[in-house]
């Protein structure tokens, strides 16, 4: 199957339709990430369903397309406005491009988790005309007519500001049927994410069969974000968009993206069963640390027929007081018996750890070391915990350095340092040193002591 080429990308702002209806879909950079923005794409749809041009300028996937793309504006022709999605991990970054657009004289509007948890804060450091904590697909379009015809009426989901600098939001209402949801492809091409980073024989698509989740992990924003209301795509949508993007565009891999996908498990038995009979040989990713407790044997097994290749879980820590603290009441037994099956399918686990957490002691880190040493994961990942906000003003240039070093820091692996003191290449002082300075560098990160 032949595979379609990226399209060229103009480096001024010519879209052939007045500016007036169009409108910027910015992806801020984001460190290594740059998987296919899902959230973005369901904007997409929704603003050119009522009319609108959008220009998809993704900074993770094409570093400097938002300067190219604002240095080409003609200033008697703007874009309407500029749509920016900002998570707790690229906040400054979404404010700078706020900060941009507004120097460009385009009204911002942020969305994604970090708008929706902490509207308010986000719109004190920032110029920007609005912030989105409802459902964006249909928020995005009543800030848009406001933006048109201001009236200054309370706008569900949306905190924005009106004449005289005032501003106003309204509590958000989740009532979006998902079976809408439409994920468009062009304006951010497949092309441009469909490579895996470690696997060139895979031709890779992130989807997502859910929003939201239900439960009450004390780490998370999702459930504040959703309000804990979890919503599923119908699973002949999913299905048929799955088979689309196989048939049109080679896709062999999908990623699925969900936040929960266990949350109605007889659902998600059912999803996997119809992706088996449909989409025969294709294979899948659980990315986002499925709960241990919430999978069985008989839901693994379906995952697997369905071509599931790799699993993540959501462990968090070795320490059963710290789960407990988490509200991740997860036994070891249970992760041990998970992964135990997993293997048996073929499966390639990965283990999700968090060190540093509020009130956390160096020796319930070490615990959570030793349990991933000692199960029999493929991968782990230690994340570095660090509360997220924005300052009052301008946002802290330090603390965006802060999280810039915990984040890129989370994949570092301390089960290296006791493989090379096994194989002779360090030597176990020196493992243990590293392993006193990695919880060192932690515990100052976590105070605000150290060098951060």
């Amino acid at each position: 199957m032949s595979r379609p080429s990226s399209p060229a990308r103009p480096s001024r702002l010519n879209t052939g339709f007045p500016m007036k209806q169009t409108v910027l879909l910015i992806a801020p950079s984001l460190g290594f990430e740059s998987i296919f923005p899902l959230g973005l794409s369901t904007i997409a749809s929704a603003l050119m369903a009522d009319g609108k041009v959008c220009i998809g300028l993704d900074e993770r996937a094409r570093p400097g397309c938002l300067e190219t793309a604002l240095a080409g504006v003609d200033p008697d022709s703007r874009p309407m406005a500029a749509v920016i999605e900002a998570s707790p991990r690229n906040v400054n970054q979404a404010l700078d491009a706020a900060a941009r657009c507004a120097a460009a004289d385009i009204p911002a509007i942020f969305v994604g988790p970090a708008a929706a948890t902490d509207a308010r804060a986000m719109m004190d450091s920032s110029c920007a005309f609005a912030a989105v904590t409802g459902d964006p697909e249909t928020v995005l379009l009543r800030l848009l007519d406001e933006l048109a015809n201001p009236v200054g009426a309370e706008i569900p989901g949306a905190r924005f500001r009106i004449a005289g600098g005032v501003l106003t939001d309204s509590p958000p209402v989740f009532d979006m049927d998902p079976a809408g949801l439409v994920y468009d492809r062009t304006v951010f091409p497949v092309s441009d994410y469909c490579d895996h980073p470690r696997h060139p024989e895979f031709r890779q698509a992130a989807i997502e069969t859910s929003r939201g989740c239900t439960l009450d992990c004390t780490f998370c924003p999702v459930p504040c974000r959703y309000e804990r209301k979890w919503r599923g795509r119908p699973i002949a949508a999913i299905v048929q968009e799955m088979s689309g993007l196989h048939r049109d565009y080679g896709i062999t891999d999908f990623v699925i993206e969900d936040d929960q996908p266990l949350a109605d498990i007889e659902r998600f038995q059912t999803l996997m069963k119809a992706i088996r009979t449909a989409l025969p040989g294709i294979s899948m990713a659980f990315s986002n640390g499925l709960r241990p407790e919430m999978l069985n044997i008989s839901t693994l097994q379906l995952m697997a027929a369905a071509g599931t290749r790799d699993i993540s879980l959501g462990i968090e820590s070795g320490s059963s007081k710290v789960r407990a603290s988490l509200n991740r009441p997860i036994s070891t037994d249970q992760v041990q018996g998970i992964i135990t099956e997993a293997h048996r399918l073929k499966m390639v686990v990965t283990g999700y750890f968090m060190l540093g957490l509020p009130g956390e002691t160096v020796p319930q880190m070490l615990e959570t070391i030793m349990m991933a040493n000692r199960f029999r994961f493929d991968y782990v990942h230690f994340m570095v915990y660090h509360p997220w906000h924005v300052t009052t003003g301008p946002a802290s240039l330090a603390f965006n350095h802060v999280r810039t070093a915990a984040y890129l820091g989370s994949y570092c692996n301390p089960m290296r340092l006791a493989g090379l003191a096994r194989s002779g290449h360090i030597s176990p002082g020196r493992a243990r040193a590293d392993a006193s300075r990695l919880i060192e560098w932690i515990m100052a990160g976590r105070t605000g002591g150290g060098t951060w």
